[in-house]
């Protein structure tokens, strides 16, 4: 008879405590952006414009430029995307 007593004690105790609400606040989380070094920011160099009339002895020297210009972007790319990955 007690531990029938007891059970139901319990279920009323679990029951009750069912229907009260407990309130809680949302609070965003602040978005942590990276600092970003603005030399990364910098647009990549547009080729060099290749006129019509020049020999392949010529236009040599404008290609080394534009693959220059575009290993430096492409390292820089890189370092901006480890920035904003990794956090630095």
């Amino acid at each position: 008879m007690r531990s029938t007593m007891l059970a139901c004690v319990f279920l009323l105790v679990a029951f009750a405590s069912g229907c009260t609400t407990v309130r809680t606040e949302y609070v965003p989380t602040p978005v942590v952006r990276p600092v970003v070094d603005a030399r990364l920011l910098q647009p990549c160099a547009d080729p060099v414009p290749a006129r019509g009339d020049l020999t392949a002895a010529a236009i040599a020297p404008a290609w080394q430029r534009d693959r220059d210009a575009l290993r430096v972007c492409k390292a820089r790319h890189a370092s901006l995307a480890r920035v904003v990955q990794d956090g630095g």
